[in-house]
């Protein structure tokens, strides 16, 4: 297999010169992981029994095998920061993979009014809390994770798989727009069942494997 990060293909509807992204995984051993939510202790003793070595917030595998994170590593738990710190090198030094969930995206949403205004925008409780993390950083810093954040694809795919944080009734990766796969469609239990539905039918085309409930 390939070593690396993700393969970015473009494509270019010469039409409408529309430009695609597509985020394709060329790396066959990965173990994939969602919704860690700032337990950072708890995902690390998680790793460590899979094989993985941990040493200062660089994830490594004498196997070579890599993590996919499916969005979600900040918020709730009481250790986002670390999470985030973890999740940067792992991806931007280390090889790993990961794609944005609703979570990653409020933090977005704190930084575009931060850069703007220069003040915070009222958040849940969960959000303030990372965001009063964030703060107490040098602003350099601070910001180099947010654009790290912003940079992350919002899917995945391998071969007739697909990664998303969101629940979905329907995936395609050129049609289904960003803040749905970030965000879900719906309830679980009932987008779940479309989507097996037109799996079956043969709408959907992808097997979908995803986080966020």
């Amino acid at each position: 297999f390939k070593e690396g990060n993700e393969l970015k293909h473009k494509e270019v509807n010469i039409d409408s010169k529309i430009l695609i992204e597509k985020f394709e995984l060329n790396h066959i051993n990965i173990d994939v992981v969602g919704d860690i939510h700032g337990l950072y202790d708890e995902f690390v003793a998680f790793i460590l029994s899979l094989g993985y070595e941990v040493n200062d917030y660089n994830i490594t595998h004498k196997e070579n095998r890599k993590l996919l994170f499916l969005g979600d590593v900040v918020d709730r738990g009481q250790q986002s920061l670390r999470m985030l710190k973890l999740l940067y090198n792992s991806v931007v030094h280390n090889g790993h993979y990961a794609i944005i969930g609703n979570h990653e995206n409020k933090l977005l949403q704190f930084k575009k009014h931060y850069l703007k205004f220069g003040n915070v925008l009222n958040s849940n409780n969960a959000t303030s809390e990372t965001i009063l993390e964030l703060l107490e950083l040098d602003k350099e810093e601070m910001i180099k994770y947010l654009d790290f954040i912003e940079d992350l694809p919002h899917y995945y795919t391998y071969k007739d798989i697909a990664f998303t944080h969101g629940n979905l009734d329907y995936f395609e990766p050129t049609s289904v727009i960003k803040s749905k796969m970030m965000y879900g469609a719906g309830k679980s239990i009932n987008t779940d069942l479309k989507y097996q539905i037109l799996f079956d039918k043969g709408i959907n085309s992808y097997t979908l494997i995803r986080g966020h409930y």
